[in-house]
């Protein structure tokens, strides 16, 4: 017969092996997004904003590419509020889209179309 120091051991051992197999939730997420950043004012303007942020661990715009990589914490900000951020700075952000008001706010190398010529 098992005794009551023994039973409360196994049990125990028991709680314990199975609390640490549980798979935890990741801390960080790091997501891609499509901006309508155009040039180094972009870059540095939105990259700024972010990297002052509650919740984002580092935001990193590549120009050419106009994908900005963004390392954040999902307890803290969700990924939707984050590209509703961007889009309150003047950038599109996916599928998420600036107000006219918001890029008008930008300076105007920064404005979309400000860097392309039509023929």
């Amino acid at each position: 017969m098992i005794n009551k120091t023994s039973f409360l051991s196994l049990v125990f051992l028991f709680i314990t092996f199975f609390s640490f197999s549980q798979k935890k939730e990741a801390k960080t997420q790091k997501v891609v997004i499509k901006t309508s950043t155009q040039c180094g004012m972009c870059k540095e303007k939105i990259e700024e904003e972010l990297n002052y942020s509650k919740g984002i661990i580092y935001s990193e715009l590549d120009v050419p590419t106009q994908m900005l990589t963004v390392k954040f914490k999902p307890a803290k900000i969700s990924l939707q509020a984050l590209k509703q951020k961007i889009a309150k700075i003047g950038y599109d952000a996916d599928e998420v889209k600036a107000k006219e008001e918001d890029i008008q706010k930008l300076p105007k190398c920064c404005q979309p179309g400000a860097h392309f010529k039509l023929d």
